[in-house]
């Protein structure tokens, strides 16, 4: 699994700890009583609808300013954001290891808490692999199909992004694809695809390191929403 260079782990982690001591805990006496701040609460449940402790939930990006704030959840798979401005917002579900497992929108009004559940089940369809199931048993250099959670499309340094699914990551390519002799492959256009959505890509995943790349990077031919 391909994890962020350790300077990037250590800011991101620091950066989620201070929104957690920020955006955790119980609500403002007088939330209610500001004209533009509100609140967002919900809970996290797995497939079988039970609630799943030690999610944490963020604010990735809105239609107003925000500050930097998240929330774990609880015992109860409850999180609770608060402070936060009037206007629409998009959340992101993390898990204990950083990696987004969901995002969804949700309107905050002035002086109001909005309700926003997530489910972050993670059914596979039949004769699709999860990114966990193909590492652990590696097809290399053959077509094969993957589902999982985009992630960091367009925030890394390459022409690549995360896939996330079974608890596993891996770096998908869709430009500068180049084999050891030199074949280039065609570059995939990503313009249909966000971070968050969860998508099913057949590509290869690359057996063997080379000069234009690592080994266990997967490379693109198709991308389809379920």
């Amino acid at each position: 699994m391909k994890r962020l260079p350790r300077f990037c782990s250590l800011f991101i982690t620091v950066v989620l700890a201070v929104a957690l001591l920020a955006g955790c805990g119980n609500p403002p006496a007088d939330t209610g009583s500001q004209g533009n701040s509100g609140g967002i609460e919900g809970i996290v449940t797995d497939c079988g609808g039970n609630p799943v402790a030690g999610m944490t939930a963020l604010i990735v990006s809105g239609t107003a300013g925000f500050p930097v704030i998240a929330a774990a959840t609880d015992s109860d798979g409850h999180y609770g954001i608060y402070g936060v401005p009037a206007g629409r917002f998009e959340l992101a579900v993390h898990d204990g290891d950083g990696y987004r497992i969901k995002t969804a929108s949700v309107v905050v009004r002035g002086g109001e808490t909005a309700r926003l559940n997530f489910d972050i089940c993670e059914e596979t369809p039949d004769g699709i692999m999860t990114v966990a199931g193909l590492l652990e048993a590696p097809v290399y250099d053959r077509e094969v199909t993957v589902i999982g959670t985009v992630g960091l499309l367009g925030e890394l340094l390459c022409p690549c992004f995360e896939l996330t699914s079974g608890g596993e990551t891996m770096q998908v390519w869709y430009g500068l694809m180049v084999e050891n002799d030199g074949t280039e492959r065609p570059s995939f256009d990503v313009g249909q695809i966000s971070n968050g959505d969860r998508i099913i890509v057949t590509g290869e995943l690359k057996g063997e390191g080379g000069a234009h790349y690592s080994e266990g990077d997967f490379w693109i031919k198709a991308v389809t929403l379920p």
